[in-house]
């Protein structure tokens, strides 16, 4: 039997967070204190609020995906 580093699920909890990461270009502090209604899969951003995330110089701003093919 084989392992595959995957298949736990802290792994694939950790894999979807790094890509997030990659995808969104997001600073950690951010993404730690995000809440997940404040992400819009329709538009393919991130609006992270100065009062609600914990953004660089307490500013608010919008992240959004990075295209992929």
């Amino acid at each position: 039997m084989s392992y595959k580093p995957e298949v736990t699920e802290i792994n694939r909890c950790n894999k979807a967070l790094f890509a997030f990461l990659m995808l969104t270009g997001a600073r950690d502090g951010a993404v730690a204190s995000l809440r997940l209604t404040k992400i819009n899969l329709i538009d393919g951003c991130v609006h992270q609020g100065a009062r609600e995330v914990k953004a660089k110089n307490a500013k608010t701003f919008t992240t959004y995906f990075l295209p992929h093919d």
